[in-house]
């Protein structure tokens, strides 16, 4: 409570309808002259034996900051300023209130001693209670016999959920309570005796313990962890969270925030686990070192016209995103770990980027890395120019001009006695590693053929003197690209249309190859048009605009050979997708090998609007198809025929499709469904389906490694349902769940879980139960947040 002991108090005696004579009352001004407060009340008396006032009924003692005392009776002597109240005794300033039997009081400093007292520090929740509380000070007080909750129970509960007991407490209002001899109380019943301990009684961020963090789990057994928050400076947070895993040892991590200016954050940690129990050190055929660690830094701020930034994180091991969840979960189905520091800005039409990336594989285990033969990109430095008209024709410009260092950080020259082909990859197979390097089915290192990918023998990739995704690259260099391109804009009548070609000369500068050059041309036509009209469906009227686009695209690399050199491999799987609604993508595709395109794709979209929702605003959407197909002059066949659509009838139902169809194969070549519900009282349920024909086939049927458990081999789409689901069952109790299951690979990950709300506002529990696919581990969790506390585990 902050009741402020600095304002003065200003006299102003004002007597009810039961007052003395006219006299007493002008000797109660001249007596109480320059006492700074207010009074009112039903009844004031003054006894003239001992210069005593004593004043009964709504009496209200108040003062100019706000302040304010109430109780049913009081009595003050003019001259000391010191009294007494009883009945419904109300101290209040702002949302801060102590409330008591008795009280004893200075008038002048309003410092009191109560008895039954009960202090309601609002804005922090919490609410302290103690046989004797003194008011010592400007917003401090001294407690016996007291207890701590930030528990508010309805009338007739008799037990709340959570307090702490203290023999004796000292509090300061904004600050800290330091209570000595206290004990913990749950449901009235006492779990522990702290002989001294500090609770904050404030709102602003404080340093301290927050409650506890315990989990169990497969992979790790039980984890407890005791997180510190520690408020380093206004801008700046750091959490100190030591813990131990039962199968694993002990560890230690640290996670910072600060923020600057009003745009400007970051936001990283470090954990370490050093010694991991779970790993052997002893054992040659350990895959990596017993001391685990990782880190992990996300910034960004503005830097005059545009912004810079970093993501950047690192890991001991190829393991640790699986065996612990200081990374964000979605790295422990990763393929590549992505680091990268940026930066970007704009001016008109001229935008330029500069961005370092670094990534690491995932895929194995660190003896069988292929981290040293990735091609990082340090840096990347774009510049674009949008097409800007020249010399007051019709005629538009634009270019992009783009610098790559593509650099491998490991020793590339010679792999088990064998050398790259043609100076820029290795043939390994799609594993990455050859057959003398692989190990066999019990995890030693014997030679023979191990794996399913060599050539010779299998009819795999190995050995078969042509690039496979995952690979082993063996060249680095820098690479340059300069593409301008000329266009210019038609209209002819309701008719639009845009003619563009360009040049893209890419330069390679070659650590294996030298130098060398590719010249490609590109062009495009884009024809379409939009019509309108107005109709009714039932009740509701509709604006129906309708779409129709065709685009012819091309692009014929006319001095490209296979012996350039060869930093950006093409995509095991073509995007089709993307490219049927949008060839244009096909005119930037970066890689170092292509091939002639030529595509025409004629697409039509509809969009449905119906009436605004209020006064002011634009119309709602509520519908768009977009279906289109096309034909490939070079594979002289159809492309896929796609459809998209997105339905918004109401606003708390969403539905999505996307369908791609094969003509060539008479399949299904790609789809998603997506249906979204939500209800205004916090209800949702989603569901949706995901199938993909084709997906890249990777090595990662490691036998001896427990990671790989749940992997199984001999498919190759995709066949995907999953759901998400939310159901407010009461005020105080919601249920929830999301996850998915794998038709073809069999996998299964998911989540169900519920959240209560005490009825006391003071608590609230979460329980969750987690299936993880990879690994496959099984994670129940039970979390606890106590209001003013923090947020932990049980």
């Amino acid at each position: 409570m902050r009741l402020s002991l600095r304002l003065g108090l200003i006299l102003c005696l004002l007597l009810g309808a039961a007052t003395g004579a006219a006299e007493e009352l002008d000797r109660l001004r001249e007596r109480l002259a320059g006492a700074p407060f207010t009074l009112t009340a039903d009844r004031v008396e003054y006894e003239q034996t001992r210069d005593l006032y004593e004043a009964s009924g709504n009496v209200r003692v108040e003062q100019p900051g706000g302040a304010t005392l109430t109780a049913d009776w009081m009595a003050f002597n003019a001259v000391t300023r010191a009294g007494v109240a009883t009945g419904n005794v109300r101290l209040q300033d702002g949302n801060d209130v102590l409330t008591a039997d008795f009280a004893a009081i200075d008038l002048d400093t309003l410092e009191a001693v109560a008895s039954g007292a009960r202090l309601d520090v609002s804005d922090t929740g919490f609410v302290v209670e103690g046989s004797e509380l003194r008011k010592t000070g400007e917003n401090t007080y001294a407690v016996e016999a007291g207890t701590f909750t930030t528990c508010r129970c309805p009338p007739g509960q008799c037990r709340r959920p959570w307090e702490v007991g203290a023999r004796r407490a000292n509090i300061e209002v904004g600050g800290y309570a330091v209570v000595r001899h206290a004990v913990v109380r749950v449901l009235g019943l006492p779990v522990a005796y702290v002989p001294w301990m500090m609770l904050p009684v404030k709102t602003e961020r404080q340093s301290g313990f927050l409650i506890p963090r315990v989990a169990t789990g497969g992979r790790n057994g039980a984890e407890v962890e005791l997180p510190f928050f520690w408020a380093l400076r206004d801008d700046l947070n750091l959490l100190l969270r030591p813990r131990w895993l039962e199968d694993r040892g002990f560890g230690s991590g640290a996670e910072f925030e600060y923020v600057f200016g009003e745009e400007g954050y970051a936001e990283g940690g470090l954990a370490i686990l050093g010694g991991d129990d779970e790993v052997d050190r002893d054992d040659v055929d350990t895959r990596f070192s017993d001391d685990r660690w990782a880190w992990w830094l996300r910034h960004e701020q503005p830097l005059g016209r545009g912004r810079v930034g970093a993501d950047w994180r690192a890991t001991s091991d190829n393991e640790y995103v699986v065996d612990f969840q200081d990374l964000d979960p979605k790295w422990a189905s990763a393929r590549f770990l992505e680091s990268s520091a940026w930066g970007a800005w704009a001016r008109g039409a001229l935008s330029g980027s500069a961005r370092a990336s670094f990534w690491d594989d995932l895929q194995s285990p660190n003896d069988l890395d292929r981290d040293d033969f990735l091609l990082q990109r340090l840096p990347d430095l774009q510049i674009s120019l949008l097409p800007v008209q020249l010399l007051g024709v019709p005629l538009r410009a634009g270019l992009d001009l783009r610098w790559i260092q593509f650099q491998q950080t490991g020793d590339r020259d010679d792999i088990g006695g064998t050398t790259p082909v043609g100076g820029r990859f290795f043939d390994t197979g799609i594993d990455g590693t050859f057959n003398t390097h692989e190990p066999d089915a019990t995890g030693a290192f014997t030679g023979g053929n191990n794996h399913l990918d060599d050539f010779v023998t299998e009819g795999g990739p190995e050995g078969d003197s042509l690039f496979q995704e995952g690979e082993l690259l063996a060249d680095e260099g820098h690479r340059v690209e300069v593409y301008p391109r000329l266009s210019v804009p038609a209209q002819l009548g309701p008719i639009e249309l845009l003619v563009e070609g360009g040049m893209r000369e890419t330069l390679w500068f070659s650590r294996e190859l030298g130098s060398e050059g590719r010249r490609v041309f590109t062009g495009r036509a884009d024809l379409r048009t939009r019509l309108e009209r107005h109709f009714r469906l039932g009740r509701v009227e509709l604006v129906h605009v309708l779409e129709p686009r065709a685009i012819f695209s091309f692009l014929e690399p006319r001095s490209q050979r296979e012996s350039d050199p060869f930093y950006i491999p093409a995509g095991a799987i073509a995007p089709k997708r993307l490219l049927d609604a949008d060839p244009r993508l096909l005119l930037r595709d970066p890689s170092d090998r292509l091939r002639d395109q030529r595509f025409l794709e004629v697409g039509l979209q509809n969009r449905f609007f119906a009436a605004p929702a209020g006064v002011g605003r634009p119309p709602r959407q509520v519908a768009q198809v977009r279906v289109g197909s096309g034909y490939d002059f070079e594979a002289s066949r159809l492309t896929n025929a796609w459809l998209e659509a997105e339905l918004d009838p109401r606003d708390n139902l969403v539905a999505e499709l996307i369908f791609g169809w094969d003509p060539k194969e008479d399949e299904i070549d790609e789809a998603l469904a997506r249906l979204r519900w939500t209800h205004p009282k916090g209800h949702s349920l989603a569901v949706d389906y995901r199938y993909v024909r084709n997906i890249p086939q990777v090595f990662e049927d490691f036998a001896y490694d427990d990671v790989f458990d749940a992997f199984r081999s001999g498919f190759d789409r995709i066949n995907q349902l999953g759901a998400s689901a939310e159901w407010i069952a009461h005020p105080r109790v919601e249920f929830f769940s999301d996850g998915y299951v794998s038709m073809e690979a069999g996998s299964v990950r998911g989540r169900v879980g519920l959240l209560l709300h005490s009825t006391c506002d003071c608590w609230d529990l979460i329980t969750s139960l987690t299936r993880q696919a990879r690994p496959g581990d099984t994670r129940l969790e039970v979390s606890v947040r106590l209001a003013g506390i923090g947020l932990g585990g049980l």
